[in-house]
């Protein structure tokens, strides 16, 4: 496991570094992946249309969520995947944890 997903262990972070964390453990140097023009969800047409084409449709629940390039959008819409609640810090200044 990675520094950066170790010192956030057990803390609340970001989605989208849970997911960059992630994958980062689990990528092979050998995969090539489309460049950010080629998987951009706009264009790719994930969830678009009522109800989205088959091939098209991201699922929290049988994984596609996580698969690249409907991860990309999955960062941005993962709301509506899943149940999320907004978490207040709370009304005074923050405090300096120290560990």
């Amino acid at each position: 496991m990675s520094k950066l997903c170790s010192a956030f262990r057990g803390g609340c972070m970001p989605i989208a570094v849970v997911l960059m964390c992630m994958v980062s453990s689990h990528s092979s140097a050998s995969t090539t992946y489309p460049d950010a023009a080629a998987s951009d969800p706009a264009k790719l047409r994930w969830m678009v249309g009522s109800p989205p084409p088959a091939d098209r449709t991201v699922r929290f629940e049988d994984g596609s969520y996580f698969q690249f390039p409907a991860m990309r959008w999955s960062v941005s819409n993962f709301r509506q995947l899943m149940p999320t609640i907004n978490l207040s810090r709370g009304l005074g200044a923050p405090e300096r944890r120290s560990n």
